[in-house]
C-alpha cells in the first residue's frame, strides 16, 4: 500500500479524505491541521503522497509545499482547495505541484488526481 499525509485544518475534510484514500488503497500515516505540522510530519513519515489544503493557519498549504519540495523535490503533492484561482494555480505549479482538487471532494476527483500523479499505475490497471 502507498502512504499519505493528509493536511487540512478541517477535521471533517480530513475524515472524508481518509475514507476516500482508503478506497484507493492508500494508508494514511499521519494528519496535520496546519502547514507547520505538515512539514514536521512529512519529514517524520516520508509518505508517498501529501494532500494539502491551501488556506490554513500558521503556514498555508503553498508555504508548506515550498518547504516540503526543498527537502524532497520529487514529493507528490495534491493541492485541495475550495477556490482555485489562476494565481494560486500558477504559484503552486511553480513550486512543483502537478495536480489539484477543487472541493467538494469526490472519489472520482481523487481518482483522477491520483492517476495524473501515477500514470504508470493507470496504464498497469487499465492498459
Amino acid at each position: 500500500m502507498r502512504t499519505v499525509l493528509i493536511v487540512d485544518d478541517s477535521q471533517s475534510i480530513r475524515t472524508q479524505l481518509r475514507a476516500l484514500l482508503h478506497q484507493c488503497d492508500y494508508t494514511v500515516v499521519a494528519e496535520a491541521e496546519n502547514g507547520l505540522k505538515a512539514i514536521d510530519r512529512y519529514l517524520r513519515y516520508k509518505p508517498d503522497l501529501v494532500t494539502l489544503d491551501v488556506y490554513m493557519p500558521q503556514l498555508t498549504g503553498l508555504e508548506a509545499a515550498h518547504e516540503i519540495f526543498k527537502f524532497d523535490p520529487q514529493a507528490k503533492v495534491i493541492v485541495i482547495t475550495s477556490n482555485l484561482s489562476q494565481k494560486t494555480r500558477l504559484e503552486a505549479e511553480e513550486l512543483g505541484v502537478k495536480t489539484f482538487i477543487v472541493k467538494p471532494l469526490t472519489l472520482e476527483k481523487l481518482q483522477t488526481a491520483l492517476e495524473h500523479l501515477n500514470p504508470e499505475k493507470k496504464a498497469k490497471n487499465y492498459g
